[in-house]
């Protein structure tokens, strides 16, 4: 048989390929090998950092440990950073197959060359892997892969005791491997079993670092074991992942006051609803010494996971301040990171603890120090999700009819039927593998309480789009699953258009986008969970002018649409050869009015604007008949229901004739043009 060059390299990529052909068809695991070059750039990272704050000359390591300094000019230097590489000690609580382990080995092993020079080679990598090098795994075969890498990193010599049947065997040798272990006196310190329970060495580690496997709730489905979770864990809370877990477990293995944590995670409990815990575990417990942002980078091709690296202290500095870091590109440039600063005591100002990965996190907090949560603001309001239930909900699909059984009846729409500020009536819905048109939803008795919530005035937004999108709703909608509700007993129709103005804005967009960004879907879209709503920042009250804004976009907008699908032939003509220009024209300037308003609203309480007693935005708001007053109607009357007006055509080109006159006057006021862009710098200049 030919002699394999490289034996113990080929069982690991065997290993490796295996186990991630396996986790694709299981998708249970969690499993995502670290790429080397992760491995070594956080292992580099987090160790540059322990010495660096470790000692009282905060100098840069790396011109320290350089092997062309000479550190007998620096005795005592040389003999402080000799004492600190003796007693550190790095764990991987998840270590795998040993790839941060190995990484930590090769790192310590330049170091000690320096600090080190008259000891051996051989001599440097024994006193690594018995000092330095800790290890847990859960799974047996990756606990044995992960041994025989830092075996095979201490002795060259080791591969040619390692015998496969023939040369083209695809059988890991694990019977050869744990032969191997039981061979040598060499202690590996890798231990195997769970680390969330079973770990319990008494070593005090100066490091724990790893990729923490990422399982999301759903896939734990070991009943009893979820219970013990929930039982042992503080951090556990709803539909956790099971990776913050391990920063909790972590803590009290560190060095007092000189410990640090640095894993590789996914971005989502920074702000995720089952964050809030571990959020205010790390707050009150330990420093956050920087985030790497890497969500936008290809690390895990073919994977939703959005890392991030988070390196946290436990030694607890009560003015903190810690740095968000997002490279350009991957690998990462050191020259080409985009670095921001921000106090860890700012987390406590946001909603839930909820850490932004943005540069606006002043802004924001500023934000909610003068305006409280939607939820605070209006205590009575309910967002309603899924009202027909969380399962079987299809089932309902068998009440959806083309005709019309009673005046009870509501409309059945999909998530795709709601556009900004109007209703894509003619969009089929696609639900349960079935296509749908927009029909009635029958009613029946054991509705009643269900039709409570959705008979009333509300508003009705997207759970998933890549920005707000919100419309006004007079009690005539019902949907199964894909859309929210927003209703407040006490509103008015005007106020629900104020509401729908204020979130519809560019304003609240980015805040949301700022919060909960972390949470993104592929290509750009956001979940807009009704929890994360009702945690937006909200005005008390709504100007009249602002509601009438509101209406008027919903008007035109929706006017707009039906033109698109072919309704209102004659209408369009009589508007205009140019109608569509105009109607975009005057959609667009809506908006703009409406972004500037809410702008001027919500950063006049805050002090932070300044245009002046006599600014025209504030008179826009003071003048009672700034915008058309009208009743809401609909186009054309599509469904007999009650909660269904529809304007004449007379009507509907009178107001948009009144609608462009108005516009009109405004958009030769240069004062109001000067406003508009002095209040969208100052919000420029405040983040």
């Amino acid at each position: 048989m030919k002699e394999n060059k490289n034996r113990i390299a080929t069982i690991i990529n065997k290993f490796e390929n295996e186990k991630l052909i396996e986790e694709r068809e299981s998708k249970l695991s969690g499993r995502v090998y670290t790429p080397p070059y992760i491995t070594e750039f956080m292992v580099k990272d987090a160790i540059n950092l322990y010495l660096k704050n470790s000692l009282t000359e905060l100098m840069n390591f790396e011109e320290k440990v350089d092997p062309k300094i000479n550190l007998e000019n620096s005795p005592l230097l040389s003999q402080v950073f000799r004492q600190k590489i003796n007693s550190f000690k790095i764990l991987d609580p998840a270590c795998g197959t040993g790839r941060f382990l190995i990484a930590a080995c090769k790192e310590l092993f330049k170091i000690y060359k320096v600090l080190f020079p008259n000891l051996k080679h051989s001599e440097i990598k024994n006193l690594i892997i018995k000092n330095n090098i800790f290890g847990c795994e859960i799974e047996r075969k990756a606990y044995l892969i992960s041994k025989l890498r830092l075996l095979g990193w201490i002795d060259s010599n080791l591969e040619k005791f390692i015998k496969f049947q023939r040369e083209s065997d695809e059988i890991i040798p694990f019977d050869e491997v744990e032969r191997i272990f039981k061979k040598s006196s060499q202690k590996i310190n890798i231990f195997h079993g769970d680390y969330l329970f079973d770990y319990e060495d008494y070593t005090q580690f100066s490091l724990v670092i790893g990729n923490p496997p990422y399982i999301e709730n759903k896939k734990l489905k070991d009943a009893k074991y979820k219970k013990k979770l929930y039982k042992h864990f503080e951090t556990a809370y709803k539909l956790f992942d099971l990776s913050i877990l391990f920063l909790e477990r972590s803590l009290p293995f560190l060095k007092p006051d000189n410990g640090y944590i640095s894993f590789l995670m996914t971005n989502k409990f920074l702000a995720a609803d089952y964050g809030i815990k571990i959020r205010k575990f790390l707050y009150k417990k330990l420093n956050i010494e920087k985030i790497f942002n890497l969500s936008h980078l290809p690390i895990f091709l073919g994977k939703s996971i959005y890392p991030i690296i988070i390196t946290l202290s436990n030694k607890i500095k009560p003015k903190n301040q810690f740095s968000i870091i997002k490279p350009d590109e991957y690998p990462f440039s050191i020259e080409k990171f985009n670095k921001i600063s921000i106090k860890q005591s700012s987390i406590q100002k946001l909603p839930s603890y909820v850490i932004p990965l943005t540069k606006k996190i002043q802004f924001i907090k500023d934000l909610y120090t003068y305006h409280d949560p939607l939820s605070l603001t209006f205590k009575k309001i309910k967002v309603i999700y899924r009202p027909f239930g969380f399962l079987n909900y299809t089932k309902h699909l068998e009440n959806v009819s083309k005709e019309r059984q009673s005046f009870k009846d509501l409309l059945i729409l999909g998530t795709g039927n709601v556009g900004k500020y109007h209703i894509k009536f003619e969009k089929t819905i696609k639900l349960a593998r079935q296509r749908i048109n927009v029909s009635y939803f029958q009613f029946k008795k054991e509705y009643n309480k269900i039709w409570e919530d959705l008979r009333g005035e509300k508003l009705i937004y997207r759970e998933i789009a890549q920005k707000m999108t919100c419309s006004y709703d007079p009690g005539l909608f019902a949907n199964l699953t894909g859309l929210y509700f927003i209703k407040i007993p006490e509103f008015t129709a005007e106020q629900y258009f104020g509401l729908l103005s204020v979130l519809n804005s560019h304003l609240i967009n980015n805040i949301f986008n700022s919060l909960f960004g972390s949470l993104h879907m592929s290509s750009g879209y956001l979940r807009y969970n009704g929890s994360f709503i009702k945690r937006l920042p909200m005005i008390k009250s709504f100007p009249p002018s602002l509601c009438r804004l509101g209406k008027i976009a919903q008007f035109l907008s929706q006017l707009k649409y039906d033109f698109s699908q072919g309704h209102l032939e004659e209408l369009k003509n009589l508007i205009s050869p140019k109608c569509e220009l105009r109607l975009d024209s005057n959609i667009e300037f809506s908006l703009k009015l409406i972004n500037a308003v809410v702008n001027l609203l919500f950063l006049k309480k805050m002090n932070k604007i300044f245009l002046g007693k006599n600014n025209s935005i504030e008179r826009l708001l003071l003048t009672k008949n700034s915008f058309p007053k009208f009743p809401y109607k609909y186009n054309i009357h599509r469904f007999n229901l009650p909660p269904i007006k529809s304007f004449e055509k007379t009507e509907i080109l009178n107001l948009v004739e009144l609608i462009d006159q108005t516009f009109a006057k405004l958009r030769k006021k240069n004062q109001l043009k000067s406003d508009i862009n002095k209040i969208e710098s100052s919000i420029a200049n405040y983040e």
